[in-house]
């Protein structure tokens, strides 16, 4: 068992819209995308259009973050998109070329200063998605949350609406390492209507 004080529990959904408003069109859409995938926030914020696959599974694309949590495992991620986490990246893809990054603080600083060229990075990192969350948090007047609780409120959800499997398989948990090619082929499939059905 895991400490208590070491978990990282669900962020109250009323405190995610409460912030939501508050952070950039790029960040609301990271927010978006961890709530309909139970996504890491490093997941989503590393997501380029060369990543994803748009018709390898009907009705979903397969997202393949370049870098994850298990990589160093051998283990490979694949992070689902059903419909409504499909339109959240439409939005983003058409100015960008195939390695650049959707979820840009470049494009959100040029927004914010109304067309003008910005300095700010090319990519998000998980700490300044963090400390954007910090500050709307202030603003909004909720207590603090961090962007991995997201994943957490997403996984609840999941779990609540369809079972404990369909939330393991979401986040891709598993107490051991599964090599049958057809099992992991069947987790895939359950995970595309899981996805189809989220949205």
């Amino acid at each position: 068992d895991v400490p208590e004080s070491r978990r990282v529990l669900p962020v109250d959904p009323a405190h995610v819209r409460a912030v939501r408003p508050l952070l950039s069109r790029q960040l609301q859409a990271v927010v978006d995308l961890q709530l309909l995938t139970a996504a890491r926030p490093g997941e989503i914020l590393q997501m380029r259009p060369c990543d994803l696959s748009r018709d390898e599974i009907p009705g979903v694309w397969v997202y393949r973050p370049a870098s994850h949590k298990n990589a160093h495992r051998g283990r490979g991620r694949s992070i689902l998109l059903g419909p409504d986490a499909q339109n959240t990246v439409r939005g983003f893809l058409p100015d960008k070329g195939p390695e650049e990054y959707l979820f840009s603080p470049r494009d959100a600083e040029a927004e914010r200063r109304g067309g003008c060229p910005a300095r700010a990075g090319e990519r998000y990192t998980s700490e300044a998605y963090s400390q954007a969350v910090a500050r709307a948090c202030k603003r909004a007047g909720v207590p603090h949350w961090h962007p991995h609780q997201i994943r957490h409120t997403a996984a609840t959800e999941i779990r609540r609406q369809y079972g404990l499997e369909a939330a393991s398989l979401m986040c891709e948990h598993s107490s051991a390492e599964i090599t049958d090619a057809v099992y992991a082929e069947r987790d895939i499939e359950k995970r595309a209507e899981i996805a189809r059905k989220i949205g």
